[in-house]
């Protein structure tokens, strides 16, 4: 004889699939690893909005040491590079788009980027402005902290040492 705790377990277990809160916001870039010394097109991916809320600004700080070589145009949004330096050193120290992404869209916000030569974690914090609040994916860990337990962490390239050709001068 079937229960209607049987009948229903089914049930309540797909509809806590279906309506389970969705995973935090997150972006990430195209590519986890890179090339040290590179040149790399940065395709920051937002995966949702805040919440229900639609995105309406993405600001990503540029970190020092990156270059950045090309503010490709993004039907949609207006692009703004924030700069700073002295004089004739100026370089570009955050990029902000602004426009509309539906809370549940996807898309991606592209840089030509020139990288340090140093191998290691390169991180780039970035807010997420939404019509109503915003997150702010600008969490660093420490040493021996763990960026996958913060609740927030910045976007982060992993720069790998060159394969250039090592020449001997003998």
């Amino acid at each position: 004889m079937i229960t209607p705790w049987q009948v229903q377990q089914p049930a309540l277990l797909l509809a806590a699939v279906l309506f389970a809160a969705p995973a935090a916001a997150q972006i990430v870039l195209s590519e986890s690893e890179f090339e040290a010394g590179s040149r790399f097109a940065a395709f920051f991916k937002v995966e949702r909005g805040c919440g229900s809320s639609p995105t309406v600004a993405l600001e990503v700080q540029i970190p020092a040491g990156v270059t950045v070589l090309q503010l490709p145009d993004k039907p949609g949004w207006t692009l703004r590079a924030t700069h700073t330096g002295a004089a004739g050193k100026q370089r570009v120290a955050a990029v902000t788009w602004r426009g509309r992404l539906e809370a549940a869209a996807q898309d991606q916000f592209g840089l030509l980027l020139q990288l340090p030569d140093r191998p290691g974690a390169l991180y780039f914090p970035v807010v997420q402005r939404c019509e109503s609040g915003e997150t702010r994916w600008t969490e660093i860990p420490g040493e021996g902290q763990a960026a996958r337990k913060m609740p927030h962490p910045a976007t982060v390239l992993k720069l790998t040492p060159s394969r250039a050709p090592v020449h001997d001068h003998h």
